[in-house]
């Protein structure tokens, strides 16, 4: 089986293109975070989507945005100067956005009962169900 599942914050602005085919491709880097402290890693992996994926990605995510991305690995070779070259890319089939961009037009809804507000909640016994 090839899964792969991530999530990170894109180390760049999403490439987003409409081909002649008619199909969307969208391109970025993921910056993938393991450990903490002194012992914090980060790994940088190529992303590659496609159609209605792309699309959205493009117009509603970019740059340091958190996201998780489920998909499958795909490895593109190549041959430069006589020397065969080859990379590993994540395709993504499905990308969930983790924050949201602060220009009002992605913010969540504000009617959230849920939502903290830094109020002590105001009940008594009689408000529970059992």
């Amino acid at each position: 089986m090839n899964k792969v599942i991530l999530t990170g914050r894109w180390t760049r602005e999403i490439d987003f293109k409409a081909l002649e085919s008619g199909k969307c491709v969208s391109k970025s880097a993921l910056a993938v975070d393991e450990g903490y402290g002194d012992q914090k890693k980060s790994y940088f992996f190529e992303v590659e989507m496609w159609g209605k994926t792309a699309e959205n990605v493009a117009n509603h995510s970019g740059k340091g945005r958190k996201v998780l991305i489920e998909g499958r690995l795909k490895v593109d070779t190549w041959e430069k100067d006589g020397q065969k070259r080859s990379q590993v890319k994540v395709v993504a089939e499905v990308v969930e956005f983790l924050d949201y961009k602060e220009d009002g037009k992605h913010k969540p809804s504000s009617d959230d009962p849920f939502q903290d507000d830094g109020k002590p909640l105001d009940f008594d016994s009689s408000d529970l169900p059992f």
